[in-house]
């Protein structure tokens, strides 16, 4: 074998070789390219179910927030129709007392009548107070409903997971557990965000960093604590031993 031909075979081998190494490059760079494609595909794909979650319960608070609205309207014009008919039975007090001290004969008889509208007026009286009573209460609770829905499109708004791949910070809560006969119901389960709302508020004495059971058919299925705090709602956060698939809405909590 000559020496020129050494030196051609020596040269093939380099290109080939320069040749393999571009190839497995480009092979690499493409490989990568479809890896980064689908994670991208994947955090798109998470990001869209935790929207989906989210306006899901958004949906169960307009509920109860329309559902409370009509009892406050129900509640005001019933309110309205029982001053109205007080009114009238004032009226009809008067214009009894003018006929009694016109008409002594039928002085028993009225008398005996307007003892009657008496006792009614105090029980319409106390009926109204009643139910305006029970407006106020609506009304707040209406008030606490709207604070849960901001608060949930308040986090509709921020990113399911913060940049950097930490989970969502809760505000730093103290456990004070005391035992209790106390207990309410689940109103709302978010699964996405890890937390439920609850009936119980400041109103039961509750308190932030209180630690409530979850019970299903008299069977403990989760544990949570207080984050937030209304007069009569809470927020709370469901503890590591306990999963939000295990909780329903209609549940029962007790105070521990």
């Amino acid at each position: 074998m000559t020496k020129t031909m050494r030196v051609g075979i020596v040269l093939i081998f380099f290109i080939s070789l320069a040749a393999f190494l571009v190839s497995w490059s480009l092979y690499q760079q493409k490989a990568d390219e479809k890896r980064a494609r689908l994670d991208a595909e994947k955090r798109l794909e998470s990001e869209m179910e935790s929207r989906r979650v989210v306006e899901r319960d958004l949906e169960k608070t307009r509920d109860l927030q329309q559902k409370a609205e009509q009892k406050v309207l129900e509640k005001q014009n019933q309110v309205a129709g029982l001053e109205a008919e007080a009114q009238q039975l004032r009226r009809r007090e008067n214009e009894l007392l003018a006929s009694a001290s016109q008409r002594d004969q039928q002085v028993d008889r009225l008398q005996s009548e307007l003892a009657e509208l008496r006792t009614h007026k105090d029980n319409l009286s106390n009926d109204i107070d009643r139910q305006r009573k029970e407006a106020e209460e609506l009304k707040r609770q209406l008030g606490e409903i709207r604070q849960a829905k901001e608060a949930l499109e308040a986090r509709f708004d921020r990113p399911a997971v913060p940049e950097g791949g930490k989970g969502v910070e809760l505000e730093p809560i103290v456990v004070k557990v005391q035992p209790s006969s106390l207990s309410g119901r689940v109103l709302v389960v978010n699964k996405e965000f890890n937390f439920v709302i609850t009936n119980l508020g400041k109103r039961d004495e509750l308190a932030l960093g209180d630690s409530l059971e979850v019970v299903r058919e008299e069977r403990a299925v989760a544990k949570v604590q207080v984050e937030k705090l209304y007069e009569s709602m809470s927020a709370a956060t469901i503890l590591p031993e306990g999963r939000p698939i295990d909780i329903q809405e209609g549940d029962y909590v007790r105070k521990l």
